[in-house]
Order: C-alpha cells, then sequence, then structure tokens
C-alpha cells in the first residue's frame, strides 16, 4: 500500500502521513482562490 510505503519513507505514522498530504492537497486548493465568492465556496464545502 502506497499509504505504508510513504509513511515508512519519512519516518512517520500513517495517520501523519495522511494529514500531511491532506494538509499539502488543501493548500494548493487554497493558492488557486482569489475571490471573496471562492473562498465562500471553499469554506462551504465543510459546513
Amino acid at each position: 500500500m502506497a499509504l505504508n510505503r510513504l509513511a515508512k519513507r519519512y519516518g512517520v505514522t500513517k495517520r501523519e502521513m495522511l494529514e500531511k498530504l491532506i494538509s499539502e492537497a488543501d493548500g494548493k486548493i487554497k493558492d488557486t482562490l482569489n475571490t471573496d465568492e471562492q473562498w465562500d465556496a471553499y469554506f462551504d464545502v465543510t459546513q
């Protein structure tokens, strides 16, 4: 499983690896948001 390999490679738990991957993906999305409308749509997803 890729998650196991990545976690082992970086010397972290699978949970830590998931959190890192999710945070990086979230950051990439945030970098593309330019307008208040886009930010509102982004935050509405979690409500």
